[in-house]
């Protein structure tokens, strides 16, 4: 999907204080085992740390006989594509997203994110939150889920055991409204939250690459618990 329609779906938010940036590999990016191309949405023409990224979007090479995606909302944006002057790395969380993604042969992947500040360690990004580019992700986010073609799309709930992930509930009843019997996790934690996709949780990763069946959710409660 453009960018332009991307922005047109959330006539709310102010188009002009937006960038768009295209990453384009004919190799693996750095990190990665596979063929991936992708781009983001920014507050800045040339987005680097503390910088704030509203919207990311990955793409498999080689499987394009699908229009299938698959959107996750995680907390605070990685460094993935963050600088011109980078190797493009993904990090571990996206790259671990993308494996689920493809063991379930799904082409695209688009992560949002409950904080939009790029920065990988959570309490630097909480600090450094602007309250009013805050305000613009919440109304990306929200009106992306609500508009976003559903007959295709899945939504991967991964935001791991952190109860204090911020502003969430902003949008868990978007997620149960818009995804209704289309919300899956690819593992379930013991206090039934859905399993974070981080390096630290390989184990249930390759649990799931190993058998790649995802557990249906029926619903998003508030305190962040799911019901299977």
């Amino acid at each position: 999907m453009s960018v332009e329609k991307l922005l047109d779906m959330t006539t709310a938010f102010i188009r002009e204080k937006v960038y768009w940036r295209v990453i384009l590999k004919d190799k693996n990016i750095v990190g990665s085992e596979n063929n991936i191309w992708g781009f983001g949405i920014y507050d800045s023409p040339n987005p680097d740390i503390n910088d704030n990224r509203y919207y990311l979007e990955l793409n498999h090479y080689g499987i394009d006989n699908n229009n299938k995606t698959l959107i996750t909302l995680l907390m605070n944006p990685s460094e993935t594509f963050p600088c011109e002057n980078d190797n493009s790395n993904i990090d571990d969380t996206i790259l671990n997203v993308m494996k689920i993604a493809k063991a379930l042969g799904i082409m695209s992947v688009i992560v949002l994110n409950t904080i939009p500040i790029i920065n990988s360690k959570k309490e630097l990004a909480l600090k450094s939150l602007n309250k009013q580019k805050q305000r613009y992700n919440e109304m990306f986010v929200n009106g992306f889920l609500k508009h976003c073609d559903k007959e295709n799309t899945i939504f991967l709930a991964a935001w791991g055991a952190d109860k204090n992930i911020n502003s969430f509930n902003k949008y868990s009843q978007t997620i149960n409204t818009s995804f209704k019997d289309k919300i899956y996790s690819f593992s379930i934690n013991k206090d039934m939250t859905p399993t974070h996709p981080s390096g630290f949780n390989n184990a249930q990763i390759n649990a799931f690459l190993e058998k790649p069946e995802l557990i249906s959710i029926k619903q998003i409660n508030d305190d962040l618990t799911v019901i299977i």
